[in-house]
């Protein structure tokens, strides 16, 4: 896979894969949240809501490339890498960060048990 312009690949043997990747300018950025959009078919990644979120709103109401492992968990270990996203509504991008989810465990497990798959697969 080629990396888009502006995307840093950073060797971390504390991150699932060994590397994390940091988007460096607005472009990169937009780049891989059309992306992350694009893998969606721009439709929520909740498995709960699944309704349309789009890329660009003119309601202000856009679709968000939510970071699993969050941005603000650490600036030193952001990770813009496609695997870490998932395409969500505005609704759900709110209940995620609001802790109101529902079913609480449901789609927070769901993605956990994700991640801790690809660990396996991958002998991370």
């Amino acid at each position: 896979m080629t990396l888009l312009a502006g995307i840093r690949r950073i060797v971390d043997a504390t991150v699932f894969g060994g590397y994390r990747e940091v988007c460096e300018t607005r472009a990169a950025w937009d780049g891989r949240r059309r992306e992350c959009y694009d893998r969606a078919q721009g439709l929520c990644e909740n498995p709960w809501c699944q309704r349309e979120a789009p890329i660009d709103t003119e309601d202000g109401a856009p679709g968000h490339a939510h970071h699993i492992n969050l941005r603000g968990a650490g600036g030193s270990k952001r990770d813009d890498r496609l695997l870490n996203l998932r395409w969500l509504c505005w609704k759900c991008h709110w209940k995620w960060h609001n802790k109101k989810v529902l079913p609480a465990t449901g789609w927070r497990q769901e993605l956990a048990v994700e991640l801790a798959k690809l660990r396996r697969e991958s002998g991370g």
